[in-house]
């Protein structure tokens, strides 16, 4: 059964409530009924998530991926202070001796603080070498004789 469709203000409706057997509809209506198929439409679609992203905002989306983002790279940035506080721990318990005259606790230093001790940064050539070694830091080792280093900007 079709039913003809005649969209016409309130006031019209009102006066003329009475001319014919057409079905009349405001345009509120006509909008929630839109918005009901359209509902149900979205609902029984088999690709709803697509539908909703492509229903959604540019901004809220962009706006959920930064959230999303800083939280992630908040929890990842207090994960990393969380490990690195208990290795440091860790290592106070573990790596130093207690000088038994003076009470006082002196730690081993690692090969990597070490290293970190061990490198120098030549200041005319602005090269890092490694002082017990003497070996570049890039593998090479005559500085004399090879111009094409590579410079180290600290």
């Amino acid at each position: 059964m079709i039913v003809p469709i005649q969209i016409r203000s309130t006031e019209s409706r009102m006066s003329d409530e009475s001319s014919s057997g057409d079905v009349e509809f405001s345009w509120k209506e006509v909008v929630n009924i839109l918005e009901v198929v359209l509902f149900v439409i979205f609902v029984m679609h088999p690709c709803r998530m697509d539908a909703l992203l492509f229903l959604s905002s540019h901004k809220l989306q962009a706006l959920r991926i930064s959230y999303a983002f800083a939280d992630l790279q908040t929890s990842k940035r207090r994960r990393d202070r969380h490990t690195k506080k208990q290795v440091s721990e860790q290592r106070k318990k573990t790596n130093g001796r207690t000088d038994e005259r003076t009470g006082e606790r002196t730690y081993i230093q690692t090969d990597r603080q070490q290293d970190k001790k061990d490198r120098h940064t030549d200041v005319r050539t602005n090269v890092r070498t490694n002082v017990r070694t003497n070996v570049w830091m890039n593998g090479r080792a005559d500085r004399q004789t090879d111009t094409n280093f590579y410079k180290v900007i600290e």
